[in-house]
């Protein structure tokens, strides 16, 4: 997260207000534009269980079809 500038909050932000694309039914993409920043859409692999894991945060990142 430091390495990236990302804070708790936009992860939190993310998580909770984000897109959610599937990868399978336990994986997923959740991802969420921030104007502000320059690299403005960012985006977290997770693991979707009783619990959300997030396995890595990615910027600059892109929806592919």
């Amino acid at each position: 997260m430091q390495e990236r500038g990302i804070s708790e909050a936009e992860i939190m932000e993310i998580v909770e207000t984000g897109t959610i694309r599937a990868k399978d039914e336990r994986r997923a993409w959740i991802y969420r534009e921030f104007p502000d920043r320059q690299d403005n859409l960012l985006c977290v692999a997770a693991l979707l269980d009783d619990v959300i894991i997030i396995k890595t945060i990615m910027t600059f990142w892109e929806v592919s079809p």
